[in-house]
């Protein structure tokens, strides 16, 4: 069978519409046990194929040759992360379906997924070499169009030329933003926007958005600010190491009394300040959910004590029986509390106990889960938590010495504790508490900027051996995407589309019958229309941002202010910002499926309005109203669904990902033999 060229659109778009998939599959894939142990080095293989090519490329080309994390041993990554992801894995936390709304696990994961189908689609399909917007690097940052335009180009010159090496240079001789060309200030506008979106999004958009903010109050609270300051300007580093670790790390038990006198044996007894964080975060509403329970024990109308007990018995079966009662309620249609009751004898729940009966088992699931968590990271023996913090900080000693030396490392944490406060003062204050837009985490970022550039300023300039390793890994990173089509035997007209990856698509398409074939096609160019809407849209949403939110002409005018962050100027959008990637990320939210709620359905979804306003944190006023307009976008529910395409080739597209990254391991290998 001879093999059909696609064009570059259909090409692109398929890999789009794959690596959708396939990012969310093999993130969701970690909650099965062994997932890691099937997802290649650096983790402890079984000799399985790799069942996460996509991650374990990701994640061996970007993360794990970090300066600093590349010198962990082994260990690190099979005893210590590998065993704590191994017994959340075992530990079997609810999901989403029997929970009755969007969690923040679910919201982290599809968030996570989103932002990593990003490099992904670069990592593969590469980033074309195109000819820059303008030739005179004159950028107005004031103007929209010129703002996304310089971004572009910005991309182009860290792929393509020596942006980074000149950045790094000018970095060392300045903290004012002002003093880069004009390309990198525009660039900046645009990443800061981006950011801010990306904020505004996660902490006011999603349904759990308030929950984060609250939860994060509570953690601030907690963290001794003062003397991390002190401990930090002690001159010998390794006595402030030594003094940091004793601080975050040192277990509040007797025992720990009795080992520092020598009487006993050290012992992983007890929690340190890490665990107790923790543990204060995860337990944040345990009081609310212990009342609505005896609210619904106390109920007339709730379901009977058996019902209660049968509710309770299903929370302690194992994985295949929590996954048969979904998928048996999903197939029938009907809320999961009446599948229990069928599939294990209960009576009959009538239609006034079943909301009720679904509250009492989402309060419960969310106890048992937090127990579980609780746990794995704060009473697990042995504490594998902090034996991984130990080893990561020892392996970042070399790090940790150079920023000291370059860095006022306290002023640093005052620096980062500004910020927070700042950001937490988002967190809802009352029922008609103003909701905040894209352009008050616009403002928030720029107040704080200054900092970010000081603390790199500082690095370059003092740390030059420091600065040197990220500039290196840097450029490592972003030679990733670059297309090389005499490397990757890629032709030129085909350097727009899957890149590496277009011939293996092309002929994965070409093998499937001619109707199928059809479909397939159909639905790529179906999706490629939807995403150059999609980068209008975002583009227009941008230049609103940036229109409403200008770069004043004296940048440090706006860097230098100490005023607090005020929500009354900004133009208040309850839609979300620009950005792509949040309606990809939406997309994963609105196809997550729920509990019906009624006795004949229907089975609901993420993006259904009783859904995106239920949560631990009632929906009410201007956050309520933000959530339904994100979840109701027109633009994440006009996108095409694709389903015959992932239907067809998502599992060949595993595999093809497979092989790729098993050319990349040898061709880094052959590398290597060469430098030597």
């Amino acid at each position: 069978m001879t093999t059909e060229h696609m064009s570059p659109e259909q090409a692109r778009a398929l890999l789009d519409i794959l690596s959708h998939h396939e990012a969310y599959q093999e993130l969701r894939d970690l909650r099965l046990p062994g997932a890691l142990s099937r997802s290649g080095t650096p983790f402890k293989t079984d000799g399985e194929p790799n069942e996460m090519p996509l991650l374990h490329a990701l994640f061996s080309s970007f993360l794990v040759p970090l300066p600093g994390l590349r010198d962990v041993t082994p260990d690190f990554y099979q005893a210590k992360c590998q065993e704590i992801i191994e017994e959340f894995a075992k530990a079997d936390l609810s999901e989403s379906y029997e929970a009755g709304y969007i969690g923040i696990r679910k919201t982290l994961a599809t968030a996570t997924a989103a932002l990593l189908e990003a490099p992904a689609r670069g990592y593969y399909g590469g980033f074309p070499k195109k000819d820059l917007s303008r030739t005179d690097s004159a950028y107005d940052t004031s103007k929209p169009e010129d703002v996304v335009a310089a971004f572009q180009d910005f991309l182009q010159r860290v792929v393509y030329g020596t942006l980074l090496d000149e950045m790094f240079v000018k970095a060392a001789e300045t903290d004012k933003l002002e003093e880069h060309d004009l390309l990198v200030q525009a660039a900046h506008e645009y990443i800061l926007v981006i950011l801010a979106s990306f904020l505004h999004y996660i902490l006011i958009i999603t349904p759990e958005g308030q929950t984060m903010l609250t939860m994060m109050k509570q953690a601030n609270a907690l963290v001794p600010y003062t003397a991390i300051r002190q401990t930090l300007k002690i001159g010998n580093v390794a006595t402030m190491i030594n003094a940091m670790m004793k601080l975050i790390l040192t277990k509040m038990t007797l025992n720990s009394v009795t080992t520092f006198l020598g009487i006993t044996n050290a012992s992983d007894a007890g929690w340190n300040l890490l665990q107790t964080i923790i543990w204060t975060v995860v337990n944040w509403d345990t009081n609310s959910l212990k009342s609505r329970i005896t609210e619904i024990e106390k109920n007339s109308a709730g379901p009977t004590q058996s019902q209660r007990e049968i509710l309770v018995a299903y929370m302690d079966k194992d994985r295949l029986e929590h996954d048969k009662c979904r998928t048996m309620s999903e197939a029938k249609s009907e809320p999961i509390v009446v599948t229990i009751m069928e599939e294990y004898g209960g009576e009959e729940l009538n239609e006034k106990q079943i909301p009720l009966a679904l509250d009492y088992l989402s309060a419960k699931v969310s106890l048992q889960d937090r127990k579980k968590i609780i746990a794995i990271l704060c009473s697990g023996q042995p504490d594998l938590l902090t034996q991984a913090v130990r080893e990561c900080v020892a392996a970042y000693d070399p790090v940790i010495r150079a920023l000291h030396k370059a860095v006022d490392l306290s002023g640093t944490v005052s620096d980062f504790q500004a910020f927070l406060d700042d950001l937490l003062a988002f967190a809802p204050s009352g029922k008609h508490s103003p909701n905040a837009s894209v352009g008050d985490f616009v403002r928030l970022l720029r107040k704080h900027q200054k900092s970010c550039h000081r603390f790199i300023h500082q690095v370059c300039k003092n740390g030059s051996e420091l600065s040197t390793w990220y500039k290196e890994y840097a450029r490592a990173s972003a030679s990733q995407f670059g297309v090389n089509d005499l490397k990757e035997n890629t032709p030129v007209s085909n350097s727009g589309g899957a890149g590496k990856l277009t011939s293996q698509l092309e002929n994965a398409v070409s093998q499937l019958p001619e109707k199928q074939k059809a479909q397939v096609l159909a639905e790529c160019n179906a999706y490629a229309a939807y995403h150059a809407h999609l980068a209008t849209t975002s583009k227009s949403e941008m230049i609103f941002e940036v229109e409403h939110e200008p770069v004043p002409k004296k940048l440090k005018r706006v860097f230098t202010s100490s005023k607090p962050v005020t929500r009354e100027p900004s133009p208040t959008r309850p839609t979300p910002g620009p950005g792509m990637f949040l309606r990809r990320w939406q997309a994963y939210v609105n196809a997550t499926a729920i509990t019906p709620s009624q006795p004949t359905g229907p089975v609901r979804y993420g993006g259904d309005i009783d859904v995106v306003t239920a949560g631990r944190i009632p929906k009410t006023g201007a956050a309520k109203d933000a959530q339904i307009q994100a979840a109701e976008d027109k633009e994440v529910k006009d996108a095409p669904r694709c389903t015959k395409t992932v239907e067809l080739l998502a599992a060949r597209f595993r595999e093809i990902l497979r092989e790729a990254s098993h050319v990349s391991t040898v061709e880094a290998e052959l590398g290597k033999a060469e430098v030597k």
